[in-house]
């Protein structure tokens, strides 16, 4: 049983240092970013709306998020947007303030990352949450 034990902690502990993500910063997060993943559980949708979830799932994948350093950002999406971001050490976030008619400011909190790959989340509250992988894309591959 004792070797069942050790051997349970030597695993646990393997994957959790095989786990850990860089430490992230404004500098991290500069960059071209595209989405490769994207979780959405959307509450009070109407009967029959899985089809629209699935479209916005697919819309999402075609995103491309881009940070400059000068503290400006723009989304290539179905729905492009720009604006200002910020990196929020305390939250672990982004903000991201949009420009234009449609004025908002959307807080994504990084679940983990590295230089080159971030997951994070969007909570809505009670509407739900959409989780985003992005992925960096390497200069001359766009």
């Amino acid at each position: 049983m004792k070797k069942i034990i050790h051997l349970f902690l030597l695993f646990t502990v393997v994957g959790l240092v095989g786990c850990k993500s860089d430490k992230v910063n404004t500098e991290t997060i500069v960059g071209n970013w595209q989405v490769t993943d994207a979780e959405l559980k959307l509450n009070n949708m109407p009967e029959g709306a899985e089809a629209l979830a699935g479209a916005m799932k697919k819309a999402l994948l075609e995103t491309k998020y881009t940070f400059e350093k000068n503290g400006n950002y723009s989304i290539e999406a179905v729905f492009p947007s720009k604006g200002t971001w910020e990196f929020d050490e305390a939250q672990n976030a982004i903000i991201l303030n949009k420009e234009g008619e449609y004025k908002a400011t959307r807080t994504y909190r990084i679940l983990s990352g590295s230089s080159n790959k971030l997951e994070v989340k969007n909570d809505k509250g009670e509407e739900g949450y959409m989780n985003l992988t992005l992925e960096r894309i390497k200069e001359g591959a766009e």
